[in-house]
């Protein structure tokens, strides 16, 4: 999970790999960490909203090593990532709950 000036959310550097696929049937995750379960209720940006996430991701330094999967540069403007929005959906987490099993 990323955290960005937008709110806690989740990106797909790789493009519609399956959790994307999984999230976008389901429109839910369930993440199991030791004796927890946290349900995360998430909801699919559109191009306009995930493109300054994306931006910020990719002015990082940490993004050197999915730098090359997008054609955009750091400094290119919210439209540039908006057309690359397709390729690397973006989630924002809407709603979490958190159970002991």
């Amino acid at each position: 999970m990323c955290w960005t000036v937008t709110g806690a959310g989740t990106w797909s550097r790789y493009g519609a790999v399956d959790w994307v696929h999984n999230l976008r049937n389901d429109g839910f995750a369930t993440l199991r960490q030791g004796g927890w379960i946290e349900l995360a209720i998430v909801r699919e940006l559109d191009a306009e909203e995930a493109a300054p996430v994306l931006r910020e991701y990719l002015d990082q330094p940490r993004a050197f090593v999915v730098g090359p999967y997008f054609e955009a540069p750091p400094e290119a403007p919210d439209e540039a990532f908006a057309a690359e929005a397709h390729r690397h959906p973006v989630f924002e987490i809407v709603r979490t709950t958190t159970i002991r099993i």
